[in-house]
């Protein structure tokens, strides 16, 4: 170490060369060219706003405006009332359509007589027709045409008929993307594990196929609708129209519709399930992985609606996850999975004592329906074991005496089991259920059963509402509704046999559902549910009743569910970049997608009043992420938002408050119109411009001729009524005056003279978007350089210019380069800017729905027109900049080292730089297009942290804003340091992993598994391919971006910043008046040499695993559902119901009570020459 008083001397020093540098960057030259600075600044902005005037047209368009249009102020309260009940009405007429199909399955039901030799003939979804390979003939037939019971091929060889599957006729339907369907029957899907030849199962296939007739009238009501389907409660899935069900992906067919979130909310009321595992020393091997996979399919049939929890036991009761201790949490896909992986690391040691886990689980469902936690609905507790010693009355005699609330069912796990008596006897005495679950064909059918105890109480009591799901991705195919993925984005390649029409991929959906009841006199004390009844409804049909040109740019819809999930949103980012969908991309919070600018406590408001379904508006500064998430937008919003009557979703309207609650009215006299303001090439029709309802075959035809063929309908059917009511006329007239006044001799006619182009050299394009979603295009050269420009920005109001435009307000013109443009020479580079078209509102207000009569008073607010822009060439732009700087405007005397100092020297280093400080223009001819923290990193550091360093605002140069995306995807090998998803990356582990796996199938194969299922199986397994480890997982990320905190006036900031140890600079920066862009000039003295860019990349916010734990037990406020029926409301009725029965009456169906509170697993005999079929399919599956 040194001595005090060297390394004192040595400070000295340093700070003596520190302050020398200083001295001479303060001299040389920044600030004795103050003056010229400002000139410079001066003339770079007259020369840009005259070119873009000139180019554009811009003061006499605007004056078109100010003379012709009128402006209005919008009430966003009466706008929101419209859409909702508009939205209402649509979601009633799907209502209606699934209540006719209940009423019809009900009684078909009821008319039916139970026949358990039923001769059974339909149309089974996997197996209609199907064609013999040799023959390519169908093996079957359609209904009344005649075949013999066998088939003789060309070789002679008699191919065995199977009369109950039925061929079908279907057509490609563009209504349903062209999947090839049936529009007069309906099919049936089987799932794997159930038999169709079980009395229940065939009975019900052939009851519901009166439904048929129903299915069809529905379809002629509501052109609309599109799937209807009939889910059973003892698996079978009907759906109309009919169809063919393709192989699944990996010959794996998985799908139940039991497991669907519309079935499990429809078919019981909410629910708290606490899971009990048996984890002693007896559950190991191949009983605990029946236990797992009991517990996941438990877990499958809870909903958002639902809460839960699992308890390990053997000598001490243990959560298995530790942030979940002694609490119920929320029955959503991150949870559930959260549990499940938990669930594999459960230790197997010692002896069970289950008394001690009962006592746990009554005490944790106590507290929670004490404190108003959970779902304060129906409780149950399920014990998953291999048996029970004992039945423990005294634990339930003291919780759940002498009124049960709480259910019991256990499920009794193995093969060879002992002490079956006490484990079915807990689950009698609690009105629960027992099931005996021998091997892992059993557990999706044994899980199943609780469901329909506790849909009991809502059977009994006749008590039908509709469900309404969260959001969900379907592929236009029903069946494919577990894949949810695509391969290119939003966009899918078809599969082998569809239609192309099919690329138009993934759709978010949410289902209406309500359960069917078994209404036969002899059944209703048992309270039978038949099944589920839906249909889907795409949210792009309830997306298409908002007007988004009332809306206006910036301003948007959404929606959300009691559970405040998104159920659609602008921000809502359900794909990941390869279009598959993203893990939890349902479970999406309001909070999530919007960002408060300050404060979150006015969004968590908005949120708890949306959730509680009230009506009302409110005001929020929020910052928005653009450009890809490369920018950030800062603004205040005015939202409206009321419920949805009848659903629990509520709707929410947004409006920029500075314009979006002013509307620009206009009319022209459609019999006068020039035909040739229609014919036009350059004219271009928004895709969202929804004139009129459309046919699926319109809507892929050019915008703008189908438009053009409406106005003739328009002109020759004015009086038509149905025409009245399928065309929006308001916005066909605003589109016929956007198109004359955006055509420089058409809008002589409707007034506007004078306005005209000028072709001003380097000016590649002028365009001009109105609000009603016309554009026009003005090519000034036959060969553009961003030709995409002209094939892409046809939204207006929803394209970036035009966004940003207007948030630049009144006569300022926002000019960008694309972010890429450092790649490409510049020759080969336009800049694009535009301007906002602004007009004065009236000064008077219009009431709590509009904008605030202060900001009407002093102008603050002004109503966006139209925009119009232009595209120039960057040498241009990159030429007004240094011919504006190679004058020096100091005063006489002034040094020549001063006056010599230029952007086209060595001792300044100039950009034009943008409002979020991306580089449109620099003497550097190869950084445009890249953000100055790239280019400069210490520079940018520092003007950002200017910011913090100065209490004046008008020090202020840059601020940074964080924004977190809740929606991003990070890769596994991020956050797994040596993890088992990094072993699977290595081949060796692979092999291992692999050889592991099929080893134990085989074993669970020739030990466990219940044969029946792969005799009634098309040579394929649900368990034929080894799971892959995903490669990406959610996760939250965090983009620091920058926005120019200067004040609007237009003075200079001159500062001198320490960029590192020994290089400090000055600067210069001041804004081009009437455009976003600013001057910045730098001196170019020194470098810091080990400085590192600024990325704008995302970083992963990282958690430890106690801010994990308090994420996780964060409990965000929701709303329950309003219908609930609970075991209390079963006990009552069963109560009433015993009045009016004799004795004998009450003795019968105390026995029917009795027997129906549990059984062990149905079983078919097959023979034993059957069990080499598993391994050829193993073998063959892993062979492909």
């Amino acid at each position: 170490m040194w001595p005090f008083r060297e390394r004192r001397l040595f400070q000295i020093c340093l700070l003596l060369i520190s302050v020398d540098s200083l001295h001479s960057t303060l001299n040389i030259p920044i600030m004795g060219l103050r003056k010229s600075f400002k000139a410079w600044t001066a003339e770079i902005s007259r020369r840009i706003y005259d070119l873009s005037v000139q180019a554009t047209g811009l003061p006499k368009l605007r004056k078109c405006y100010e003379d012709e249009a009128k402006v209005e102020i919008m009430n966003g309260t009466k706008i929101l009332d419209t859409v909702s009940t508009n939205m209402e009405k649509m979601l009633r007429k799907k209502e209606d359509a699934i209540s006719r199909l209940v009423e019809a399955a009900e009684e078909a039901n009821k008319q039916h007589t139970f026949d358990p030799e039923i001769d059974l003939h339909y149309y089974n979804a996997k197996r209609i027709n199907e064609i013999n390979e040799k023959t390519g003939n169908y093996v079957t037939t359609e209904p009344g045409a005649t075949m013999p019971p066998t088939m003789v091929d060309d070789e002679n060889e008699h191919l065995q008929f199977n009369p109950e599957w039925l061929n079908l006729t279907v057509h490609e339907d563009e209504h349903f993307n062209y999947v090839r369907v049936n529009l007069n029957y309906s099919t049936v899907h089987v799932p794997t594990d159930v038999y169709d030849r079980y009395p229940n199962v065939s009975n019900g296939i052939s009851w519901s196929e009166k439904l048929d007739p129903v299915f069809k009238k529905n379809y002629e009501i509501d052109p609309t609708l599109t799937w209807q389907y009939f889910g059973s409660a003892s698996g079978f899935f009907r759906t109309f129209p009919g169809y063919k069900w393709p192989p699944p992906p990996l010959g794996v067919d998985l799908f139940d519709c039991r497991t669907r979130e519309w079935y499990i909310q429809a078919a019981a009321s909410p629910k708290d399930i606490v899971i009990l595992l048996d984890s002693s020393g007896s559950m190991t091997g191949l009983r605990s992985k029946i236990a797992r996979t009991t517990i996941n399919k438990i877990l499958d049939t809870l909903s958002d609606d639902d809460y839960f929890n699992i308890i390990s036991y053997s000598t001490q009761p243990l959560y298995i996850d530790k942030c979940s201790n002694r609490t119920l949490i929320q029955a959503n896909i991150k949870n559930k999975e959260r549990l499940k992986e938990a669930v594999k690391d459960v230790e197997i040691k010692k002896i069970a004592h289950l008394d001690r886990a009962l006592e746990e689980a009554f005490a944790l469902l106590d507290v929670a329906r004490s404190d108003g936690e959970g779902t304060q609905c129906n409780q149950a507790i399920m014990i998953i074991s291999d048996g029970s010693p004992d039945t423990y009355g005294e634990v339930f005699e003291k919780w759940n005496r002498p009124n049960i609330t709480v259910r019991v069912f256990t499920y009794l796990i193995g093969r060879e089991v002992k002490d079956s008596r006490e484990v079915s006897l807990i689950a009698c005495a609690n009105k629960g259920y027992y099931t005996h679950i021998s091997t892992l064909a059993d557990v999706q059918e044994n899980v199943q059963k609780y469901v329909n105890v506790l849909s009991r109480p809502m059977v009994m009591q006749r008590a039908r509402y509709s469900v309404w799901t969260s959001v969900y991705l379907d592929i236009a195919e029903p069946w494919l509704k577990l894949r949810s993925q695509v391969t290119d984005g939003w966009v899918r390649r078809p599969l082998s046999g569809e239609h192309t029409h099919l690329e138009k991929g993934l759709q978010l959906m949410t289902s209406v559902a309500q359960p069917v009841f078994d209404l036969k006199n002899e059944t209703v004390q048992q309270g039978n549910l038949l099944g589920v009844m839906g249909t889907d409804v795409p949210l792009v049909e309830l997306q298409r009743l908002i007007p988004l040109y009332k809306l206006g740019t910036n301003g948007y819809a959404f929606a959300i569910t009691n559970n405040g999930y998104i159920l659609f949103h602008p921000d809502f980012r359900p794909l990941k970049w390869d279009g598959k969908a993203k893990h939890n991309y349902n479970m999406v919070d309001l909070e999530d997608v919007e960002f408060p600018e300050g404060d979150n406590d006015l969004v968590q408001r908005l949120r708890t009043e949306m959730i509680d379904q009230q009506t009302g508006d409110m005001k929020i500064p929020i910052k928005m992420m653009t450009s890809n998430m490369t920018r950030v937008a800062l603004r205040t919003n005015r939202y409206f938002y009321t419920p949805l009557e009848h659903t629990p979703f509520s709707l929410g309207l947004v409006f920029p408050d500075k314009y979006g609650l002013y509307d620009i009215t206009n009319k022209i006299n459609i019999t006068s119109m020039d035909e040739s303001m229609l014919n036009n090439k350059e004219l271009r029709l928004a895709p969202w411009a929804e004139f009129c309802h459309l046919t699926t075959e319109e809507t892929k035809q050019d915008r703008f001729e189908v438009f053009k063929r409406y106005i003739d309908k328009w002109r020759n059917e004015k009086e038509d009524r149905e025409f009245e009511q399928r065309c929006d006329e308001e916005l066909m007239s605003r589109i016929l005056y956007d198109i004359s006044v955006t055509h420089p001799m058409l809008a002589i006619e409707i007034g506007c003279n004078g306005w005209n182009l000028t072709k001003e050299p380097g000016v590649e394009l002028v365009f001009m978007g109105t609000r009603h979603g016309v554009t026009r295009f003005y090519k000034n050269t036959e060969q553009l350089t961003d030709e995409y420009f002209v094939q892409t920005q046809i939204n207006t109001i929803k394209d970036l210019y035009y966004e940003r435009a207007a948030d630049a307000g009144n006569d300022t013109f926002v000019f960008s380069v694309p972010r890429n443009a450092s790649l490409f020479p510049p020759n080969e580079t336009v800049i694009t800017g535009s301007t906002g078209i602004f007009l004065h509102p009236p000064k008077t207000s219009s009431g709590s729905g509009g904008p605030n009569p202060k900001n009407l008073a002093n102008q603050t607010n002004q109503a966006l027109a139209a925009v119009i822009g232009l595209q120039i060439k960057l040498q241009l732009f990159r030429e007004i900049m240094m011919n504006s700087t190679a004058e020096c405007f100091e005063s006489p005397g002034t040094s020549n080292v001063t006056c010599n100092s230029s952007c086209a020297n060595d001792t300044l280093d100039c950009f034009l730089i943008d409002e979020n400080g991306f580089i449109v223009v620099s003497e550097n001819e190869n950084i445009s297009g890249l953000f100055l923290g790239e280019v400069d990193g210490p520079l940018m550091n520092k003007l950002s942290e200017q910011i913090r360093s100065q209490a004046s605002t008008d020090e202020n140069v840059f601020k940074t804003v964080d924004i977190i995306d809740y929606q991003a995807i990070c890769d596994v090998a991020e956050n797994t340091s040596g993890s088992f998803a990094t072993r699977l990356m290595n081949p060796f582990w692979s092999v291992i992993t692999a050889t592991k796996w099929i080893l134990n199938e085989l074993a669970i194969l020739f030990l466990e598994f219940n044969l029946y299922n792969w005799w009634n199986f098309s040579g394929t397994s649900a368990r034929t391919h080894i799971p892959q480890q995903p490669i990406t997982r959610p996760c939250d990320r965090v983009s620091t971006l920058t926005t120019l905190n200067l004040p609007d006036q237009y003075d200079p900031v001159v500062r001198s910043l320490p960029l590192c140890q020994f290089c400090s600079k000055s600067f210069f920066i001041q804004r081009v008046r009437n455009t976003n862009l600013f001057f910045l000039a730098v001196e170019s003295t020194c470098t810091c040499e080990e400085s590192m860019p600024i990325s704008l990349e995302p970083r992963e916010v990282r958690f430890e695993d106690d801010q994990e734990c308090e994420s996780m037990k964060l409990k965000k406020y929701r709303r329950r559902p309003d219908h609930c029926y609970n075991l209390t409301d079963e006990l009552q009725f069963l109560e009433d119901y015993e009045y009016s029965l004799s004795e004998e009456e009450i003795e019968i169906s105390g026995r029917r009570i009795e027997e129906d509170c549990g059984s062990s697993s149905p079983r078919i005999q097959v023979p034993h020459v059957t069990v080499l079929l598993p391994l050829v399919l193993i073998f063959y599956q892993l062979s492909h």
